[in-house]
């Protein structure tokens, strides 16, 4: 793959990112106004489609991104650790917030819980902040790098 090709899919994953980031609210809102089966089911599929999209994009980091990270920094592994942890934890969280409404689905309760509403809307804020995070931080330095 191409360092510019590189560049590319790192940015398109984290739009796509995005967008399924913007869909999960959507309809993390609608079951909180009206929560039915089909709409946490919905809400689960939303926040898979997270999942797969960012262990996708997690690997791809890993694999194109930490090394440029190391190359800049001589080697040190602080930084490129540090995006690692930070992709460990936003998966942990997010698996335990898909186990949290398959329960409510499981125990057929309609009405959203508080918590589990506001625990998930913090995640989706810190996902999204993670990626522009990223973008404003990490990204110019890796094009710059590639582009050398």
């Amino acid at each position: 793959m191409s360092k510019v090709d590189t560049y590319s899919l790192l940015v398109k994953q984290h739009a796509m990112i995005k967008a399924a980031l913007g869909e999960a609210q959507k309809v993390m809102d609608v079951v909180r106004a009206q929560g039915n089966v089909t709409d946490y089911l919905d809400l689960v599929d939303k926040l898979e489609k997270i999942k797969y999209l960012l262990l996708e994009h997690g690997e791809f980091e890993e694999d194109q991104l930490v090394p440029v990270i190391k190359q800049m920094y001589n080697g040190q592994e602080e930084l490129a650790k540090y995006v690692a942890d930070e992709h460990v934890t936003l998966e942990k969280e997010l698996n335990v917030l898909i186990r949290m409404v398959k329960e409510h689905i499981e125990n057929n309760r309609e009405q959203f819980d508080r918590d589990v509403y506001y625990r998930m809307k913090k995640y989706l804020h810190q996902t999204m902040t993670h990626l522009v995070e990223e973008e404003i931080s990490l990204f110019p330095m890796m094009k710059m790098m590639l582009e050398q």
